[in-house]
């Protein structure tokens, strides 16, 4: 007598349940065949499969609307430096009443650890070899962006930035009507690297201002910056560990946050999205600061995204930042096209979006120290990092990337090996970072660039752990002992 088995009514469901070893060979009959061959070689089952396929196919899932737009990007900060991701210590409120209201990404990842890459990607919804900023100082072709899709549907458009790194001459000021980059001058009378928050969030209430008053308010798109968890960290003379100051320059981003959306009033059209470019590591596999290696220290971020008909949420499926550009779009009902990242508004519901393949890479050490570069693909809980001694991690088990399980697992290593060259190979093509000495002095002095980019041969960047481990640390950065002990 054959066992009977309820009728699955998901075909993502359908798809495990006939993958699984156990319940497959539990439920065979005296032919030997599962459930599945039953179901699935019957009239009856057939025709409850082609219905349920018609139904799923045809269904268009209820997705909110949007009228404006927000992002609010937060520089170099870790997602578990967030409260609403589990930080104990964190100051974070503004993040987490959005997190607490809204739809969090609990496994977000930047596409290169890097600020203007990943910024890219974010306004692009590609991955870097298609909007072709590989690094800091490399210039962004001209390609779409959410600016300048939505500049063309008549919304107003603004972005107000914190950084050089993101300067206009970089390509991300296209389809900005105004773009507020002007850092002014450091104490010295050089031009400034970075600014305050402060400055940043004025200059855009100021601007969320002069738009024009109900009844006939355009739709706007209007993008902010926010520098200061960069390092380095406060103020270092005041005795207070690496930690202390960074969770402190967090607190000052996230509380001008707060401003920036309480000056945005009680619009119920605008969609909020809260992000970071990247993480950062304070000793993690040798790494201090960011922009060198590949491991989810500097790759997984906050990701947030709050408005219209979002209900609170968590989402589990791992995401790319490449995923904001046309998730956006979607929500504000217009079509970004040519990305690589795709629409995640799904996992509002809670549909699942399946395994999926996601890029990461570094440059930097190419076009700075003549290294090999690094490039990733993280396929479900697998991640393959392409170098000269290539890694293989198993993350469900294994998610601090301690365990190089490359050689126990060929099979596995190779297929991704194949994958990571479809994204991209180990060489750049078209033009390279800028040659302008100021560009590169200005770009050195946020600790981005080496002051030798020389090399006689492509080593690993794994191999020059101590000399990767100080890239990124710009005057006045410190490490200490604790700093050192912190896997957060």
């Amino acid at each position: 007598m054959s066992k009977a088995f309820p009728l699955v009514l998901s075909l993502s469901s359908l798809d495990v349940a006939r993958d699984d070893p156990e319940l497959v060979e539990g439920s065979k009959d005296e032919l030997g065949r599962s459930w599945f061959d039953r179901l699935t070689t019957s009239g009856a089952g057939v025709l409850a499969l082609t219905v349920l396929a018609a139904t799923a196919c045809n269904r268009t899932p209820e997705t909110p609307r949007a009228r404006n737009l927000v992002l609010i990007t937060i520089d170099t900060l870790r997602a578990d430096h967030v409260g609403a991701y589990g930080y104990a210590r964190a100051q974070t409120p503004t993040l987490d009443e959005l997190a607490r209201t809204g739809v969090r990404f609990d496994r977000a990842y930047a596409a290169a650890p890097i600020t203007l890459p990943s910024h890219a990607t974010m306004l692009t919804g590609r991955y870097p070899p298609g909007h072709g900023a590989r690094d800091n100082g490399m210039a962004m072709p001209a390609v779409p962006t959410l600016a300048t899709v939505l500049k063309a549907k008549g919304f107003k458009t603004a972005a107000f930035v914190g950084a050089f790194p993101l300067d206009h001459q970089f390509g991300l000021s296209r389809g900005f009507d105004v773009y507020g980059d002007r850092l002014g001058r450091d104490a010295t009378g050089r031009p400034a690297n970075e600014r305050p928050a402060a400055q940043v969030v004025d200059e855009a209430i100021a601007w969320l201002t002069s738009l024009p008053a109900p009844p006939a308010p355009p739709a706007f798109f209007l993008w902010v910056h926010l520098f200061d968890p960069h390092a380095p960290y406060g103020d270092a003379s005041a005795g207070r560990s690496v930690l202390e100051r960074y969770d402190e320059d967090i607190a000052t981003a996230d509380r001008e946050a707060g401003r920036l959306l309480k000056a945005l009033g009680p619009r119920t059209d605008t969609l909020v999205i809260a992000a970071s470019d990247h993480g950062e590591a304070f000793g993690e596999h040798g790494e201090y600061a960011h922009s060198i290696f590949v491991y989810d220290t500097t790759l997984r971020v906050p990701l947030i995204m709050n408005g219209p008909g979002l209900r609170a949420a968590v989402v589990s499926d791992a995401v790319t930042l490449a995923d904001v550009a046309p998730t956006a779009a979607r929500l504000l009902g217009v079509d970004l096209p040519d990305v690589n990242g795709i629409d995640v508004s799904a996992t509002f519901s809670g549909r699942s979006l399946g395994t999926r393949e996601l890029y990461a890479e570094s440059f930097a050490p190419l076009v700075e120290f003549g290294w090999a570069p690094l490039r990733a693909v993280r396929s479900g809980f697998w991640k393959y990092i392409a170098a000269p001694t290539p890694e293989l991690y198993y993350l469900e088990r294994d998610s601090a990337e301690q365990t190089n399980v490359v050689s126990g697992q060929e099979v596995i290593s190779r297929s991704l090996s194949q994958r990571v060259n479809q994204f991209s190979g180990d060489v750049l093509a078209g033009p390279g970072p800028s040659t302008d000495p100021k560009v590169t002095e200005r770009l050195r002095a946020l600790g981005y660039l080496s002051a030798s980019q020389s090399a006689t041969t492509r080593a690993d960047p794994k191999d020059r752990r101590e000399r990767a481990g100080h890239v990124g640390r710009a005057p006045g950065r410190r490490t200490d002992r604790r700093a050192r002990r912190h896997r957060a």
